[in-house]
């Protein structure tokens, strides 16, 4: 399994990444450049800059992405996860949709 497809099926459970944990989770060091591969075969993928503290105490800046998805199915995931249900509980397309 290449870096690209490791980053790919991480960011489609719907969890977010950066660098750091792009290194510890999925031994991929240059995030950005996997960022832009994705994005060159077409996937939309959010990014957003979040403060973290360093080894030393300091706040840094970094970037988190997520894999763009459509509002209802964002909206979905949320309501899963407000009743203590995984996220990744009911498929794409609704297979085994509990309401």
């Amino acid at each position: 399994m290449t870096q690209c497809e490791r980053l790919l099926a991480h960011l489609k459970t719907g969890a977010r990444i950066n660098p750091f944990r792009a290194w510890r989770k999925l031994g991929i060091y240059r995030l950005g450049a996997r960022i832009y591969d994705l994005r060159q075969q077409g996937h939309t993928i959010e990014e957003q800059r979040i403060k973290v503290g360093n080894r030393f105490g300091e706040q840094c800046r970094v970037s988190e992405y997520r894999l763009a998805m459509p509002e209802d199915e964002r909206a979905r995931r949320e309501l899963l996860t407000c009743f203590g249900l995984p996220p990744t509980m009911i498929g794409p397309g609704g297979q085994g949709r509990m309401f």
